[in-house]
């Protein structure tokens, strides 16, 4: 990894130490060629260049810089999460830290600037807690106690034939981002000379200072994805694998992942799917949609992937996991009463407060399928 790093460096001695270079910071490639390098490497560089602009350069520049920037997120939208082009590096294990590192980033840019530059500001946190959420809603399906274990792009080289040395399918920044989303705060600091860990410190000082990095911990929505997934889960055990690999010319993509009996195992670009008895694949990221969207239909708002849901949040919240799974073996029963089980989950949020915003969620979007007319 040469430019990611050389270029977060440059980054860390702007933002920490007001170290500006004179010029404003290259592209990848060459400066007049901004459309080469990978993803991470534009994402870096747009953070790079729009510090160093809003510091040192003209009026014009940090336009230009703030336009570039943004826009750099808004394509996500529609292109893919984590992609750029005809690149994709979803969820991928061995660069999610320069994602990460960035978007928190872009985020403590606009943090900064909220009272002297609120348009900007208001720009970089709107696209930031976008992403956030997107991320964080993502690896909600794929959270264990050992940390996040999913199918990604990009992954780390399997170890040599013959070799003892085990496959560490994980991204640890991810790992830590998503406990201090959900805890409220970091809990482990590393020095700014980690580079794979920088992020942290920026999640850090967002949160003490208030912010809640875009209402992540909440997340529902899930991103369109360039490679869509299929998912499977049947209690806490899960298998999950990319449905496509297209246009891949580097590192190998981590086409599956499960978590079986609390082992971990990934499966690579020759990978086939897993089978766990008795439980349908849904579909994930073939267009926006939220959790409520993983159904087979890849998107929409229905009662299986509230179900699904349901499933979801018990795998996390063990003191409720018991309760949260009879209600969604409730909801699954032909001629449901759905009325009751909205209650249930209200009753249950209110005796439950590590779990409340997330089952009055499930319980809200359930209760709006139960209002809508037939058609």
């Amino acid at each position: 990894m040469g430019y990611e790093k050389g270029i977060t460096r440059k980054w860390r001695d702007m933002v920490l130490d007001g170290d500006y270079p004179e010029a404003i910071p290259g592209y990848p490639k060459t400066p007049d060629q901004p459309g080469r390098g990978t993803p991470n490497h534009q994402v870096l560089a747009h953070l790079a260049r729009l510090t160093w602009a809003l510091e040192k350069g003209t009026p014009e520049q940090q336009a230009k810089e703030l336009a570039a920037a943004v826009q750099f997120y808004d394509n996500q939208v529609d292109n893919g999460f984590m992609a750029r082009g005809r690149v994709t590096e979803q969820l991928s294990p061995s660069h999610s830290q320069w994602w990460i590192t960035a978007v928190l980033g872009f985020r403590w840019l606009g943090w900064k600037e909220r009272n002297s530059r609120p348009d900007v500001s208001r720009k970089l946190l709107d696209v930031t807690g976008r992403w956030l959420r997107h991320h964080h809603a993502l690896c909600k399906l794929f959270a264990t106690r050992d940390g996040i274990v999913a199918p990604g792009a990009r992954a780390w080289p399997l170890p040599a034939p013959g070799s003892n040395k085990p496959y560490y399918g994980k991204c640890k920044l991810r790992d830590v981002l998503y406990d201090a989303i959900e805890a409220g705060r970091v809990k482990k600091l590393w020095t700014s000379d980690n580079l794979d860990m920088l992020g942290v410190i920026f999640a850090d000082r967002l949160l003490q200072a208030g912010d809640d990095l875009g209402g992540a911990k909440g997340a529902t929505e899930l991103p369109k994805l360039k490679w869509p997934m299929k998912y499977r889960r049947k209690g806490d055990d899960f298998t999950a694998w990319l449905t496509t690999i297209e246009d891949n010319d580097d590192l190998p993509p981590q086409r599956l992942a499960s978590w079986k009996g609390g082992q971990e195992s990934y499966g690579f670009a020759d990978a086939v799917e897993e089978v766990l008895e008795g439980v349908e694949a849904s579909s994930l990221g073939e267009r926006p949609g939220g959790i409520d969207g993983i159904g087979g239909n890849g998107g929409g708002e229905g009662v299986p992937a509230l179900i699904a849901a349901l499933r979801e949040v018990a795998g996390r919240r063990p003191a409720a996991s018991a309760e949260l799974l009879a209600l969604a073996s409730q909801l699954e029963t032909q001629g449901a009463d759905v009325g009751a089980v909205v209650a249930g989950l209200r009753e249950l949020a209110g005796r439950r407060p590590a779990s409340r915003a997330e089952v009055l969620d499930i319980a809200g979007r359930l209760e709006r399928i139960r209002e809508q007319p037939e058609v």
